[in-house]
């Protein structure tokens, strides 16, 4: 069995910070209704209190590291020795062969993230903001 770790400190009535073996995260809202702000993601849950029933629904942080420029490109067989693959490759694990395409000749890719993507984590961090204070007048009046 895994050794598991989880506390949980009340800040304000509606607000809370849990602690966990993988780290920290911020819950906001009544009972059931709350959003749940952590590393990874933000999972939103909706329920009846007191009767089990509820439904969660989880969305991950944009990745940078996982956009189209970055990515390594599936392919399923090997064009060398036609080896089959089950996930994505540099090389062929059998042959050794380099699967990826050539580079382009353009010394100065140009940054096609929208602006959006480029500014998700402030987003984030005004929007939390946004909720804290929200929450904390609410229950102060």
């Amino acid at each position: 069995m895994g050794f598991r770790f989880r506390r949980t400190l009340k800040i304000a009535p509606g607000i809370r910070l849990n602690f966990g073996k993988k780290g920290v995260s911020t819950s906001i809202g009544p009972r059931g209704a709350k959003i749940t702000l952590g590393k990874d993601g933000v999972r939103t849950t909706v329920g009846l209190p007191g009767s089990g029933i509820s439904y969660t629904h989880y969305k991950r942080y944009p990745n940078d590291s996982s956009t189209a420029s970055n990515a390594i490109p599936f392919t399923p067989t090997c064009p060398q020795c036609g080896h089959h693959m089950r996930k994505a490759w540099t090389n062929c694990p059998k042959c050794n062969y380099n699967l990826l395409p050539p580079p382009a000749n353009n010394p100065n890719p140009v940054d096609t993230r929208t602006p959006e993507e480029a500014s998700s984590a402030v987003g984030c961090g005004c929007l939390l903001l946004i909720i804290l204070v929200i929450a904390f007048a609410i229950y102060i009046v």
